[in-house]
This record gives C-alpha cells, structure tokens and sequence, in this order.
C-alpha cells in the first residue's frame, strides 16, 4: 500500500466489562500502521473505566475521554467523531471483533472505488468469538438513504467513513424535541451520501449483547435462524 493515512477509531463504552478484553486485541491486532483510537467511557457503573485506563498504559494510540455523567450513545459518538484526527473514521462497538486486516482492507477498498462511505458482510459470533450457526450477514454492494431506510442493513462496526467530507456534519446539532437515537449512518445518508459495500466478512457481531442499535441485528439473526430451519 503506498501511503497509510492516519486513522481514526471511534468506540463508545458503556458498562461493557467483560468485551473489553477481546475489543482490545481486535484493535492490537490490526495490521494497519497508523492508527489513533479514541475511547468515550460514558460514566459506566461497573469496572469499563479502571480496565479502559490500563490498556490506555498499554498502547499509546488510544485517546481515552471519560464522561462525568452518562451522555448517552448519541452525544459520544458525535463527540468522538468532532474529536478524531484520521483522514478516515472506523467505529468498533465493544461487544464486536475485527479480523486482523479489517482496516487495511475496507481503506485499500475505499482509496480504489473513491469511497466517502464504506461497510462491510459480518458474521455472527458468542462471547468467545465463536461464530453462531445463523449465518452471516452478506451486505448491498450500494446503500442509499431509501434502501436503509427499507431495512437494508450496516453495522456500525463494519462502517468507515472519510473524515474530510463530513467533518462539517459533526457535532450534531442537539435538538431537545427529537427524542429518537442518532443512527449515524442514516444521519448521513440524509446528506445525499451512498455507503459502498466490500462484500467480504471483516467483522463478528455479538447479537445478545443488550445494546441500542442491536435490535435490528437481532431481528436479522432470527430471520436468517429461521429460514435455515426451514431449508432443513
């Protein structure tokens, strides 16, 4: 690869202790150069921060922020985002795993299409990494906001964006009446972009993970669940 642009990985940790370890290694063991990852602990009650503060000894790519008060997913993920420095942002949600070359990859894949958004297939796996008998999750090679919309679906751990041409986009705007959640990727979408698809599985998802965003997934392994039962 002929130059390895900065970028930046965007998590939010919420009470999520015991995915901690494996989120760590799914970033030690990338195998793209130059990265930064800024960490948010938004308040978490249980040990997410004392473990979070370790790892930060451990690897000085990590940025990590600690919310005072619980900010909710919405306000620290448009915070990290305002906050990253990469030419490129990738998300990892704590509960989730990348291959090792996730991030080489799905850049190498966005520098050769011209990409301004990206995702990835993923597969599904338990606590362990083990992957799940339900499959995986092949994506649309193209996602625009009417086929999200429609149900064609990203997860947010397989999402990559590129910083330069949405950085005006972030913070979000606060608006005290609307009271549903920031889904990013349809945030964006409403900007007029389109979401590019590399098709090959680059991240495990864990669906039983009680999360706000997981509802949607766990809708899509059950489908998948079921239409296996049926072929059987």
């Amino acid at each position: 690869m002929a130059e390895y642009r900065k970028i930046s990985v965007v998590t939010v940790a919420y009470n999520c202790e015991r995915f901690l370890e494996t989120m760590f290694k799914s970033f030690a063991y990338q195998d793209y150069p130059n990265l930064e990852w800024i960490i948010i602990n938004d308040a978490s009650t249980d040990s997410t921060a004392a473990i979070l503060q370790s790892y930060r000894k451990k690897n000085k790519k990590i940025k990590l922020c600690l919310n005072k008060v619980h900010k909710g997913y919405d306000e620290s993920y448009s915070y990290g985002i305002s906050k990253a420095t990469g030419d490129y942002i990738a998300f990892l949600e704590p509960e989730d795993f990348w291959v090792k070359d996730k991030i080489s990859r799905q850049y190498g894949f966005m520098l050769r299409y011209g990409a301004i958004l990206s995702h990835t297939s993923y597969a599904f796996a338990d606590h362990f990494c083990n992957l799940l008998p339900m499959g995986s999750c092949m994506i649309e090679q193209k996602i625009n906001l009417v086929n999200y919309a429609k149900g064609a679906d990203i997860c947010l751990s397989t999402f990559m964006i590129m910083r330069e041409e949405i950085k005006d986009f972030f913070p979000v705007p606060k608006d005290p009446e609307d009271k549903e959640e920031l889904d990013i990727v349809m945030y964006l979408m409403r900007k007029g972009l389109v979401s590019q698809g590399l098709t090959n599985v680059l991240t495990l998802c864990r669906p039983e993970y009680e999360h706000p965003k997981r509802e949607k997934q766990v809708e899509v392994v059950r489908k998948l669940y079921n239409e296996m039962k049926k072929e059987d």
